[in-house]
């Protein structure tokens, strides 16, 4: 959640029907009680809005998002042991900063991915300049799941 104004912005996550996870979106709550849909992505994976700020004229959004992935599942040959336990092989954890204008366009987007799980967990402005948190690799100790 993040003031603009008299205008405050409400991202997380939006689900349509009975789906178990949705796609992330941002909602606009404007002083006199309306709410209207700002933004949503447009992709078919499952994504939540993570953190956002506000930056001159432009709404930053820190977005994080759970790819499906088609491979082979493989079983560590080391009797069990994985370093990497908590990476899932069907699954591609992936992060994004967006820059939306007041409209609710997307003008600038920066995508994130390291080969391993990213786990964004907010944004902050430093200096005029956009700096995302969180986690790379596993599963953190406190997490969306």
């Amino acid at each position: 959640m993040v003031p603009a104004g008299d205008v405050l912005y409400l991202g997380g996550e939006a689900t349509d029907g009975c789906a178990m996870r949705g796609r992330a979106a941002i909602y606009r709550l404007q002083a006199d009680g309306e709410t209207s849909l700002f933004w949503t992505e447009n992709t078919l994976f499952p994504g939540n809005v993570a953190g956002m700020q506000v930056l001159d004229d432009e709404l930053l959004a820190a977005v994080g998002y759970e790819r499906s992935l088609g491979i082979e599942t493989r079983r560590p040959s080391s009797g069990g042991y994985s370093k990497r336990w908590g990476d899932q092989d069907s699954a591609s954890r992936e992060a994004a900063l967006l820059r939306i204008d007041r409209r609710g366009e997307v003008i600038r987007r920066a995508n994130f991915s390291a080969g391993l799980a990213i786990f964004v967990h907010g944004l902050e402005v430093i200096g005029g300049r956009p700096l995302l948190y969180g986690t790379v690799g596993g599963i953190p100790a406190v997490a969306r799941q």
